[in-house]
């Protein structure tokens, strides 16, 4: 059936090139291995103790992916079929192979203080805090481990007053940053919460600090009036390895059950009190806490398109989230189901980087680089319109303020169009986009967004770009 030797193969993960060494004898796959790697080291782990395994034992890549690395786990698939074809079997007889079923764990029955639905920044914190002030507290998350959740991959926390900023002698205040985030949002959101938020904003950071985070006050990478002598934003210098590594200790050190794999299902009531949380794990075993008090922190809805097209008003969205986004609303549902009322205090935050397509070979992830410049087009330097061929929104704004003031008009007047003519392409192809755009009137000082392609140059491979974004279609 196979070529027996070794093969070695390669793929692009989500932060570098992922080779492995794949063995067959003549009957089936013998073995892979690791070669060389620089993912997270958690991802990494499961990879190595679950997946690969998995892999193996069944002689089947329908395997359960790696829990928030959607790179890694294809990187690894890929490579491991193209191993196949080079010993002369057919890899669809792995990728047609029955699922893998998980060994069912038995049910968990619990009681703690506190439960926390979602583990990211806010459950996190939530968690440590309860747990240091004396509280019993279990932590359920859907995630397969704390490398998963975006709360560790952050750039750093906005706060007031933090040791970090005195240390510095920085004069902001709250009042300063309550007036400026109210006024930036019309008085929308709860503004009880919003100033609950700032004044013990600087708990979180003292928290972290305690864990063992280091941080520096840098001024924020988008234009905002809080830098230099009233800078807030605390820059992450611990890198992601280590803050996993971090959380985890914390969660030990403080005596919190964390349940991975683990999605909350209902806010349990006793006599019309909260008297816990129902969960089930990937596997569809259930995990039961007894709580008086439940912390729903479970993010909000990304990967719900039902949820988008609701709360947008729209017939029509088309969002490409990093990977398989785990937020799909299920925490505003319970909170619903329980008597809670959904206040307006979310908001859209998009890619800075460009707009991208869902079925693009070269997407955007983190990196400014890594994907299709031609989508570069819909967000800089152009006439914006609505289906219907109208004006929705102030260009300068989505170039300026792309996380901000330009997610939510896209997002409400979508599918929008970016007009542009022939000579724009040839100068972006001839000259470059910040080049160009400068010459025509943004500001070289202040185009934050402009100065990440300053040195790019021009984009010499334009024509085939475009060539490949019309060839790989789009939804829309």
């Amino acid at each position: 059936m196979y070529k027996k030797g070794d093969y070695e193969v390669e793929a692009e993960g989500h932060h570098s090139t992922v080779k492995l060494r794949v063995s067959f004898d003549k009957e089936k796959l013998t073995k892979i291995e690791v070669l060389e790697e620089n993912e997270t080291q958690a991802f990494v782990d499961d990879l190595k103790d679950r997946f690969i395994p998995e892999v193996v034992a069944n002689q089947s890549l329908n395997v359960d992916a790696i829990s928030g690395a959607t790179k890694l786990t294809k990187a690894v698939t890929s490579s491991v079929e193209e191993a196949i074809t080079e010993a002369g079997g057919d890899p669809k007889t792995f990728t047609e192979a029955a699922h893998v079923t998980e060994t069912k764990l038995p049910d968990d029955d619990v009681t703690a203080d506190v439960v926390v639905i979602g583990s990211g920044a806010s459950g996190f914190m939530s968690a440590i805090t309860a747990a240091k002030a004396g509280s019993k507290v279990v932590v359920l998350e859907k995630a397969g481990n704390l490398a998963a959740v975006n709360g560790v991959k952050v750039s750093g926390p906005f706060a007031v007053n933090t040791p970090v900023l005195r240390e510095r002698g920085t004069t902001l205040t709250v009042n300063e940053v309550f007036q400026h985030v109210m006024n930036y949002t019309h008085w929308e959101p709860n503004s009880a919460l919003i100033r609950n938020y700032l004044e013990h904003s600087s708990e979180a950071v003292e928290n972290l600090l305690e864990i063992g985070y280091q941080f520096k006050e840098a001024n924020f990478r988008f234009k905002t009036p809080f830098v230099d002598e009233k800078g807030g934003f605390h820059l992450i210098l611990t890198d992601v390895d280590k803050r996993v590594r971090l959380w985890t200790e914390a969660y030990e050190k403080y005596c919190v059950d964390a349940f991975f794999n683990t999605a909350a299902k209902e806010v349990l009531k006793e006599n019309g009190k909260i008297a816990g949380v129902a969960g089930q794990r990937k596997d569809g075993s259930k995990v039961t806490v007894h709580a008086k008090s439940v912390i729903i922190a479970s993010g909000g809805y990304l990967g719900n398109k039902e949820l988008l097209l609701k709360y947008l008003g729209t017939t029509h969205v088309n969002v490409a989230a990093r990977g398989k986004s785990l937020c799909t609303g299920d925490g505003l549902a319970i909170a619903q189901k329980a008597g809670a009322i959904l206040d307006k205090t979310f908001g859209y935050c998009g890619c800075e980087y460009g707009g991208t397509n869902p079925k693009a070979s070269r997407p955007a992830t983190q990196d400014k680089y890594d994907q299709n410049p031609a989508f570069k087009f819909g967000i800089y330097g152009n006439l914006l319109v609505d289906n219907q061929g109208k004006r929705f929104m102030n260009e300068g704004l989505l170039c300026d303020y792309p996380m901000s003031y330009g997610e939510e008009p896209t997002l409400r007047h979508s599918p929008y169009y970016a007009i542009v003519d022939q000579e724009y392409v040839d100068k972006m192809r001839d000259e470059g986009l910040y080049e160009y755009l400068t010459k025509r009137g943004a500001n070289h000082d202040n185009w934050f967004i402009g100065s990440y392609y300053k040195q790019r140059g021009a984009l010499k491979s334009l024509d085939s770009d475009l060539e490949e974004g019309i060839h790989e279609g789009c939804d829309c």
